[in-house]
């Protein structure tokens, strides 16, 4: 074979290489680098299951998660009692507050996380559109809502949740709605704000 046969076979291989990852978009090379990370695949293999677990679950558990079990206060973990986690001061069964707690925080980490994130983009967008003094002005208010504690909000929540769903998701939105933020602004900055040849 010729060199020139072999320069052409490498510009061939390089030419359809190219075409092939052209013609893939970014969703798809994100997931398949997704689907090649192991221990990215593990857990969302784990997250599936805490779903599955947290939906279905309590049906298969023979007691409920606020009614006591008169017999088995403080009761270790058995198969024989039905208490598979074992039953807390109160006689009320683990596994079945195991499994409602587990429902509860998943159902608050999606509901806060969407709401969330809608908050803090269009806050950010606002932000970075107007521009100028409105944005610094936006940005310091952020500033100081991330310079608060965090412990703080974590007793104000316990004070006035009492448990309560709402109020939970009501906390997760005040502390985490400004993910992302300042790249949405960056991304929804008017042209004739951005200086020229930068």
């Amino acid at each position: 074979m010729s060199i020139r046969s072999i320069k052409e076979n490498i510009v061939d291989d390089t030419f359809t290489a190219g075409t092939e990852t052209s013609g893939r978009s970014l969703m798809q090379s994100a997931m398949l680098r997704f689907y090649r990370n192991k221990a990215a695949m593990v857990s969302l293999v784990i997250l599936c299951l805490l779903i599955l677990l947290a939906i279905f679950g309590p049906y298969f558990v023979p007691f409920n998660y606020e009614d006591p079990d008169w017999s088995a206060f403080r009761a270790p973990p058995s198969l024989e009692s039905g208490h598979y986690f074992g039953a807390d001061q109160n006689g009320r069964d683990l596994l079945a507050r195991t499994l409602y707690g587990t429902r509860v925080s998943l159902t608050v980490a999606f509901v806060a996380t969407i709401v969330s994130v809608f908050i803090g983009v269009s806050y950010g967008a606002i932000a970075g559109y107007l521009g100028g003094r409105v944005d610094q002005a936006m940005m310091r208010f952020v500033d100081i809502m991330y310079a608060l504690p965090y412990i703080l909000f974590v007793i104000l929540v316990c004070h006035f949740a009492n448990g309560d769903f709402w109020p939970q998701c009501v906390f997760v939105v005040c502390c985490h709605w400004g993910t992302g933020m300042a790249d949405h602004g960056a991304d929804c900055a008017r042209p004739n704000a951005i200086p020229e040849g930068t």
